[in-house]
């Protein structure tokens, strides 16, 4: 072998051996969908002092927006890296380490003067109260009077929650008449929301014997009742809306059962349009009845607020089970359910913010009930609930 082949640049060039990062420390800047950024570098010698982090990876050509600042999370020598100053004697090797900082919003804590802040308080005067010009709906609940119930034990008798029904109205009309007067009522919206009548269906039957009224009697005294309420909602002068749906014990019949709007407790205020049509002079008045095979009813006010009105018998458990019915209607998309849901049922009041929307049960008109006590122990409180709406809320209510 002679010298020049021995002198020779060797054929081709060979590759270098593949360098092995560590996992997940190759020089990168990964952004998450807030625009926080995660950025590893790679650079000589130890990390300076928080100072130099955000000057460190803004030299890398990421953006660090003014009220973002960077933070090193992780520090890692690299063995396989080095950086060498100089030649000869003076030469030196410094490591090479691998840096993980994040980008990220700064978080500043403002304490409070407590001394400043108990002063304000102490200097807050009243606010002015300002006029509400929203157009409102007085919306009286009607609910389970339950006529012809007796409770012989008790004294509770139907002339018993009649006497309670109109002393509740009365006050009820005169608050209403003065929210007119004043311009904050312009509508009203009257709910029967069943159970009007006791019947003889529920229990089983067991209730036969323990009424004071026979069944005819009972819707005729009902339908009465139904008349005089409405119109003397209607001499009030501002246009009336009437909505009556169907409770459990005023179905017309259960077995075999028709349809869900065979009810008494809404042929009684059909029977009641019959009447003001003939007579005349209440065209301020309308109705709402269930469509056939259905026992709710939807109505949008005129102040914008959509009411949906059911007795309440729909769902079982106790009034807040609500809120799983009407998702489980919305969810169907089979009937639609306002931003009111309005039932009776229960006996008793409720009312519950759903995100904006408002499940409310009012209570019922009937006294005290032997069969309820026997079994829970309580005894519900009779009232008239009026509740106000507008633009889509409730925005007050009062028991009478």
């Amino acid at each position: 072998m002679n010298l020049d082949e021995l002198a020779a640049a060797s054929p081709g060039d060979q590759p270098e051996p593949a360098a092995s990062l560590p996992a997940g420390w190759a020089p990168s800047v990964t952004y998450d969908p807030t625009g926080r950024a995660e950025v590893v570098t790679i650079a000589a010698g130890q990390p300076g002092d928080e100072s130099t982090w955000t000057d460190e990876v803004r030299a890398l050509g990421v953006d660090v927006p003014p009220g973002w600042s960077c933070r090193l999370v992780s520090v890692r020598h690299d063995p396989r890296a080095w950086v060498r100053h100089n030649q000869g004697d003076d030469a030196t090797t410094e490591p090479v380490t691998r840096r993980q900082y994040v980008v990220e919003p700064v978080h500043t804590v403002t304490t409070l003067d407590i001394d400043e802040l108990v002063a304000t308080i102490g200097k807050r005067r009243p606010t002015v109260r300002t006029t509400d010009t929203h157009a409102h709906t007085a919306i009286v609940a009607i609910a389970d009077l339950q006529l012809g119930e007796s409770d012989r034990a008790g004294g509770l008798s139907t002339q018993d929650t009649l006497t309670a029904l109109f002393t509740a109205f009365d006050q009820a009309v005169d608050h209403i008449r003065r929210d007119i007067k004043r311009g904050h009522v312009t509508q009203i919206c009257a709910t029967f929301l069943g159970d009007c009548v006791q019947g003889f269906l529920s229990q089983n039957g067991a209730l036969t014997w323990r009424t004071d009224l026979t069944v005819t009697e009972m819707l005729r005294v009902y339908r009465r009742v139904a008349l005089d309420l409405v119109k003397r909602l209607a001499d009030l002068g501002v246009p009336l809306h009437v909505v009556a749906v169907g409770g459990n014990h005023g179905e017309a019949t259960r077995m075999p059962q028709t349809r869900y709007d065979d009810n008494h407790d809404v042929e009684a205020l059909v029977a009641v349009a019959d009447t003001l049509d003939a007579v005349g002079g209440y065209d301020h008045v309308t109705f709402t009845f269930p469509v056939p095979d259905d026992d709710m009813v939807t109505v949008q006010l005129a102040d914008g607020t959509i009411l949906t009105c059911v007795h309440g018998h729909q769902w079982t458990g106790p009034a807040s089970a609500a809120a799983k019915w009407w998702a489980g209607q919305t969810l169907g998309r089979t009937r639609h359910v306002g931003d009111i849901l309005l039932s009776g049922h229960r006996h008793h009041f409720y009312a519950e913010d759903i995100g904006g929307r408002w499940a409310v049960t009012a209570p019922a008109m009937v006294g005290p009930s032997a069969w309820w006590t026997r079994k829970t122990g309580q005894q519900s409180r009779r009232g008239l609930l009026v509740l106000e709406a507008a633009n889509g809320t409730l925005t007050d209510w009062r028991m009478f």
